[in-house]
C-alpha cells in the first residue's frame, strides 16, 4: 500500500500541471497583446456589452484590450490600451461592434490609410477621444420587436441567414443589403400583412440607426429601400382592393356569354378530345381551307359596292358595361 506523503506530492504535482495549462489556454482564450502599449479613453454615450478584455480592432486585426469601464456623467467611460507602434489619426472615429450574435463586442478603430498630413498631427498617447468621434453600442433584439410571431415561423437556417444578414448591414457590411431584403422577403410570406411587417422592421432598424448616431450607412440604406418598399405596398394595395371590387360586374356577365357559346366547362380540357370535336374530318377541314381564298375573290367579285350605312331612326350611346367588354372600340347602334 502506497504511503499518504507519496500520493499526497501526486496529487500536488498533478494539481500544478492542471493549473499550468489552464492559465495557458486562457492566456491564448485572452490573446494578450505584444509589445509595448499606450492608454487611451474614450467616451461613449451607450456601451452597452462592451466587457474588459473586449479586443480593440482594425481591418479586423486586434491592436489592443479595453482595460476599463466606468460612468462619468451621462457618458460610459472605456479605458483600453493599444500597441505603441500603432498610431491613430484626430479624425479616426472608434465604433462599439458586435464580434457575433452572443453578445460579444468589440472597439473598431475607423480610419483609413494615413495621409502625410494626418501622420503630422497624429492622436497624442494618453488622450480622450471625445462622444464626436464615438459610435455607441446598441441592444441588437431592438431589430426584432414586434416580430416574434414571425420569426417562431423560421426554420432555424432561415432565422440564421436573417439575422446574420442584419447583423453584417448593421456591421457596415454593404454586401449584405441584398441578401437582407432577400430574406425580408421571405420573411414576409409567413405574415398575413406584409406591410405591418416591413413597417415594424423599418421602424426597429430606425431606432437601431438612432442608437448608433447614424454611424452605419448601410443602416441607412437598407431602411430607404425598405421604405420605398413599404410605400409601394402602400400605394398599390388600395388598386388592387378597388380593383377586386369593380371586376366582378365585368366578368359575370363576360363568363355568361362563354357560357351560351359553349366556350366554358371543364378547366383543365384534353386538347386532342376538343379538336377531335371540333375537327372530326381533318383531311375534309383542309382541303375546305384551301378554297376559302377563291371563294372569298369570288363573293367579292360579285357583291356590288356597299353604299353609305346610316340609321333611318338614329343613334343610341351603347350601354357602359358593353363599351368595357369590348375594350372601348368605338361602334354605333341604331335606334329600333
Amino acid at each position: 500500500m502506497k504511503s499518504m506523503p507519496s500520493l499526497l506530492i501526486k496529487i500536488g504535482v498533478f494539481a500544478a500541471v492542471m493549473a499550468v495549462i489552464l492559465v495557458g489556454v486562457l492566456r491564448t482564450i485572452e490573446k494578450p497583446i505584444r509589445g509595448d502599449v499606450t492608454g487611451y479613453t474614450a467616451l461613449f454615450t451607450d456601451a452597452n456589452g462592451l466587457r474588459v478584455g473586449n479586443d480593440v480592432r482594425e481591418f479586423g486585426v486586434s491592436v489592443g484590450k479595453v482595460t476599463g469601464i466606468s460612468l462619468k456623467g451621462t457618458d460610459a467611460k472605456v479605458t483600453f490600451d493599444l500597441q505603441t507602434k500603432h498610431r491613430v489619426a484626430k479624425d479616426a472615429r472608434f465604433a462599439i461592434r458586435y464580434q457575433n450574435l452572443t453578445g460579444q463586442r468589440y472597439i473598431d478603430i475607423q480610419q483609413s490609410t494615413l495621409t502625410p498630413a494626418q501622420k503630422a498631427d497624429l492622436r497624442a498617447p494618453g488622450s480622450t477621444i471625445d462622444t464626436g468621434h464615438t459610435v455607441p453600442s446598441f441592444d441588437v433584439t431592438t431589430v426584432f420587436n414586434g416580430l416574434e410571431p414571425v420569426l417562431r415561423q423560421l426554420s432555424p437556417a432561415e432565422l440564421n441567414k436573417f439575422t446574420g444578414s442584419l447583423y453584417a448591414v448593421i456591421e457596415g457590411n454593404g454586401s449584405g443589403i441584398g441578401q437582407v431584403l432577400d430574406a425580408v422577403e421571405q420573411l414576409s410570406r409567413y405574415a398575413v400583412d406584409r406591410q405591418q411587417v416591413i413597417s415594424v422592421l423599418v421602424r426597429n432598424l430606425s431606432r437601431v440607426s438612432d442608437q448608433i448616431g447614424g454611424g452605419s450607412g448601410n443602416t441607412m440604406a437598407l431602411i430607404n429601400q425598405l421604405t420605398k418598399l413599404f410605400l409601394e405596398l402602400k400605394d398599390k394595395v388600395p388598386l388592387l382592393a378597388q380593383f377586386a371590387d369593380e371586376i366582378p360586374p365585368i366578368l359575370f356577365p363576360l363568363e355568361h356569354m362563354l357560357k351560351v357559346l359553349g366556350l366554358t366547362g371543364d378547366p383543365n380540357p384534353d386538347i386532342d378530345r376538343l379538336i377531335a370535336q371540333a375537327f372530326p374530318k381533318p383531311e375534309e377541314t383542309i382541303a375546305s381551307l384551301n378554297r376559302i381564298p377563291g371563294f372569298l375573290q369570288f363573293v367579292a367579285a360579285v357583291t356590288p359596292e356597299a353604299g353609305k350605312f346610316t340609321c333611318s331612326k338614329g343613334t343610341t350611346a351603347p350601354p357602359a358595361a358593353l363599351t368595357v367588354l369590348l375594350g372601348n372600340q368605338r361602334i354605333t347602334l341604331c335606334r329600333a
